[in-house]
């Protein structure tokens, strides 16, 4: 089913579905293509089990045993689909290898039944194969066995319990990937391998009722135990809480391939995961045992049990994603399943005993795992160390020691460092005051309102100083809401439009209202919450402007909004001369995956310019067509306000040469990285670019933004094209040395460098090496150069203040009107230091 759905993604080219009017007719179009394979395969099953069943199978053994048979070739189809199909083929490669194994298997089939059918003729059972002859005699009819007395019990509640269990593991699969996306990745991996371990255990346990229930019926009581032991088994993870998420990081931390990441993953999995599903498998066939014997309606009675089974998923689904979880959060969902599945075990223990003698003593070992689940689920259970701390992403630093204080200490900085989370639909939100104010995403951090700034502030604000007259822009994803606000603010900009796929998200930019211009009540910003794919193969609106800061790529389902059929939809939308800007993680990301995403811009526009924006993090400007930089205009524009306090705060730099100093490489050098032999662009059909950072998370995989940079050099490629004036390029050298110091802490002389440059270097080798101040005031004095950068200016004004001198004061002068709070700070310092204070030092 999931194989088909995807299908319909991506041969129809359509996005994630919205809660939007068009979503509408797209329900119905998938409904139409998704009804036939899966009315047949859910039919599948009963079929199956009406061919084998025989009376003498009172305990309908062969129900469990072809039920978890279907559930581990499930496994083997998750796992295969997850960890090489759907990246190996591609979406339609894996429909149709997925086709051919279902005809096969048709054929086969087919085959039997027609060896079966002759075998029935008179005397055809000697020319059959010996084990067809023998199950031919196995399965003759025989004298009737003698009936089974037991308590009845009514179908309807059997069907109930069916759909009560249905639900309750349904909702738990999407806490279970809800919480566990934060310490195992949260990448396409992540979910393939949870169902996959979800599918083992249901797999396995339905196969041990075989084993089990050899000589003996199971009861309505039994099915109560199966109920109790899976809400324990489901509390017991819940309560170990953080020590999980602590053995989580463990792991990652020792984890150097990616398969010691994915067995890591995979041990989990099997401690939150696998118990409960195990218990969860042995369910069904118990079902179907209460409901009768042998073969006696077999094929209706499973055929309903699955009906209602799935019925109370499908309930347990959308409760789940759009009741429960925004609700009562995911820890609050998990510990609504495991009452759930404790009541359910308990009121079926005593409809069991109902009217029986001495019922008390049946009810013991129930009423023992009720009260056990309800203990465990009034633990502490996950917190912030466990949603909100970068684990799965290996953003996270343990104590070196291990101590159990040194571990209990950094759990309760964790904790205190939260201001505010909450569960949304899509996505659990999460605020941290992580040096500055940072958001989390589904245990990931996607922006720090201060040290992200440089790419959240120009994000915008680069194609806007790029663009001559922008008047409207959208903006893919809300986040600090710097990128929307500061965009809001330029003068010539009539509308902007935001498209959030997840609303929480307005927290944060509601708490960074400081920085962003109060965005959520701009006059000019709209907001959107909708997928961004859709809104815009919908809107009739043409941009000027339109920018694409989702999370990372190696995120599942990201990475749709890296494929081609996004930026053709996103290049139809840009007015004529208008300007898409998309943002690129420059880490854990190796060569051939930047390749693709350079290959899929180029096969829809034809200009592609690669910015730097800060470390780590590229900007890629694109257009249909390539356009100068024309100096004048451009030098005007710097002067006016926001682009002069933007460039001041996001890149520290106050003009133009600054501003080019974030140029990396132009359309040249992009076109060749895309013709690399064999580099096929990302599509929707084959998402190269998620499976490529999924692999890649958490480790240095190759790709450096110095080996491109010094590529477009030695190429001629470093320099923009500029008309109507000229760049000062010594001066950019300058500021792109400082900032690869300040921003990547590389000191290095550079290449040809002039003798400004290399006293410069071996002054930054000083601050950053830990020089005494008195000894960089001493060196700075020995040279005749005078500080012009702002982080010039600060690094010497610091060292002044440290040692007292006066001549900090004017430096900071200097530093006034770009950054206020630094200025006032040094001023303090240097009065510190003089004794010129009211307060005393200490």
């Amino acid at each position: 089913v999931a194989l088909v759905a995807r299908a319909y993604v991506a041969l129809g080219g359509q996005p994630a579905l919205g809660l939007t009017g068009a979503t509408a007719v797209r329900l119905l179009g998938a409904a139409a293509v998704l009804a036939l394979p899966t009315i047949l395969m859910g039919g599948t099953l009963p079929a199956a089990v009406r061919a084998v069943v025989r009376e003498q199978d009172r305990q309908r053994r062969w129900v469990a045993i072809l039920y978890g048979l279907n559930a581990l070739g499930a496994v083997c189809g998750a796992g295969l689909g997850t960890f090489w199909l759907l990246a190996a083929l591609g979406t339609r490669g894996t429909i149709w290898a997925a086709s051919a194994v279902e005809l096969a298997v048709a054929v086969a089939a087919w085959s039997w039944v027609r060896r079966a059918v002759a075998g029935r003729a008179p005397h055809a059972e000697s020319t059959l194969p010996r084990r067809s002859a023998a199950r031919a005699r196995r399965i003759a009819p025989g004298p009737a066995p003698a009936p089974i007395v037991t308590a009845p019990v009514p179908p309807r509640f059997i069907y109930a319990l069916a759909a009560s269990v249905g639900f309750s593991f349904f909702l738990m699969e999407l806490v279970w990937y809800r919480m566990l996306g934060p310490i195992l990745g949260g990448t396409t991996y992540t979910f393939g391998l949870l169902l996959a371990v979800a599918l083992l255990g249901i797999g396995l346990g339905g196969a041990s009722y075989a084993v089990i229930f050899q000589q003996r019926r199971p009861t309505l009581g039994t099915f109560a135990l199966t109920c109790g032991g899976e809400a324990v088994c489901l509390a017991i993870p819940f309560a170990l809480g953080d020590r999980l998420a602590v053995q989580a990081a463990l792991w990652t931390e020792a984890s150097a391939t990616f398969l010691e990441h994915v067995t890591s993953w995979t041990g989990i999995a099997l401690i939150v995961v696998f118990p409960a599903a195990l218990l969860s498998g042995l369910q069904y066939p118990i079902l179907v045992s209460l409901l009768g014997e042998g073969e006696q309606r077999i094929g209706r009675q499973v055929g309903w049990c699955g009906a209602w089974n799935t019925i109370g998923a499908i309930a347990g689904s959308l409760c789940g994603g759009f009741g429960a979880l925004p609700l009562l959060s995911a820890p609050g969902a998990w510990r609504l399943v495991a009452l759930l599945l404790a009541t359910v075990g308990l009121g079926a223990a005593i409809v069991a005993v109902w009217g029986q003698s001495r019922p008390w003593r049946r009810l013991a070992l129930p009423v023992v795992l009720t009260a056990a689940a309800v203990s465990l689920i009034t633990y502490d259970g996950p917190t912030a160390v466990w949603r909100h701390s970068g684990i799965g992403a290996g953003r996270v630093a343990l104590p070196a020691d291990r101590a159990p204080n040194s571990m209990r200490d950094w759990a309760h900085r964790r904790r205190r460092r939260l201001l505010w989370e909450a569960d949304g639909v899509e996505a659990s939100i999460g605020l941290v005051t992580d040096n500055a104010l940072s958001f989390y995403v589904n245990g990931k951090c996607d922006g720090n309102a201060l040290d992200d700034a440089g790419t959240q502030i120009m994000l915008g604000m680069l194609p806007a100083l790029l663009h001559p007259a922008p008047q409207s822009g959208l903006v893919v994803g809300l986040g600090t809401g710097e990128s929307a606000g500061w965009l809001a603010e330029v003068d010539e900009i009539e509308r902007v439009e935001v498209v959030e796929l997840e609303p929480a998200v307005d927290e944060m930019a509601r708490r960074c209202a400081a920085v962003n211009f109060n965005v959520l009540e701009h006059p000019k910003v709209h907001r959107r919450y909708a997928d961004a794919r859709e809104v815009l193969m919908t809107a009739r609106q043409r941009y000027d402007l339109i920018v694409s800061e989702p999370s990372n790529p190696y995120r599942a389902g990201v990475a749709n909004l890296f494929t081609r059929e996004f930026y053709t939809v996103a290049q139809q939308a840009l007015q004529p001369g208008g300007l898409f800007v998309q943002w690129l993680q420059a880490y854990e990301v190796d060569v051939p995956t930047v390749r693709t995403v350079f290959a899929t811009l180029r096969s829809v526009f034809g200009f592609v310019e690669v910015w730097q924006s800060q470390r780590g993090d590229l900007l890629l400007v694109c257009a249909a067509e390539a356009r100068p930089l024309p100096v004048a205009a451009l030098r005007s524009k710097l002067l006016r306000e926001p682009f002069r306090s933007a460039l001041a705060n996001a890149w520290r730099v106050t003009d133009l040469e600054g501003v080019c100093s974030r140029y990396v490489a132009g359309t040249e050098l992009v076109e060749r990285w895309s013709n690399w032999p064999q580099q096929a662009p990302n599509t929707d059909d084959r998402n190269r670019v998620e499976y490529g950072f999924a692999r890649t998370v958490g480790a240095d995989a190759g790709f450096s933004v110095s080996v491109l940079a010094r590529e477009a050099e030695a190429s001629g490629g470093a320099r923009p094209w500029v008309t109507d004036g000229e760049l000062d390029w010594e001066r950019v050298r300058d500021h792109r040395q400082i900032f690869a110091a300040t921003w990547s802490g590389d000191t290095s002389v550079p290449r040809d460098a002039s003798p400004r440059q290399r006293w410069r270097a071996r002054f930054l080798q000083a601050y950053y090496g830990g020089a005494a101040t008195r000894e960089m005031v001493d060196m700075w004095e020995a040279t005749p150069y005078e500080a012009v950068f702002p982080s010039e200016v600060a690094i010497l004004a610091l060292a002044y203040a440290d040692v007292g001198d006066p001549r900090a004061l004017p430096l900071a002068e200097q530093l006034a009107s770009y950054y206020p709070a630094e200025s006032a700070s040094l001023v303090t310092l240097t009065r510190w230091r003089q004794d010129d204070v009211a307060f005393p030092r200490h």
